[in-house]
């Protein structure tokens, strides 16, 4: 089974990415943060992440830096969603 990780500070945006995915029969991991999808990258065999382009903290573009040195052949996609 395909594994995604999806990284969010937006706890409903997570919730909804999660549901889809799953909908499509993907095994979904999900993060609240940079560090947090980090630390799971290094614990689990990820397949792709999907990454929120403005959060607090470890921004996207550091996550993508550690995601590029330790694993540059895993897919990260960015998505920016707007806030209310």
């Amino acid at each position: 089974m395909t594994t995604v990780l999806c990284i969010d500070d937006n706890a409903v945006v997570l919730q909804l990415q999660k549901a889809l995915l799953e909908a499509w029969s993907y095994m979904v991991l999900t993060a609240p943060d940079g560090a947090t999808g980090i630390a799971i990258s290094r614990e689990r065999s990820l397949d792709a992440v999907v990454l929120d382009l403005n959060m607090a903290g470890i921004d996207s573009t550091e996550v993508v830096c550690v995601f590029r040195k330790e694993q540059p052949n895993l897919p990260v996609v960015k998505v920016a969603c707007e806030r209310a």
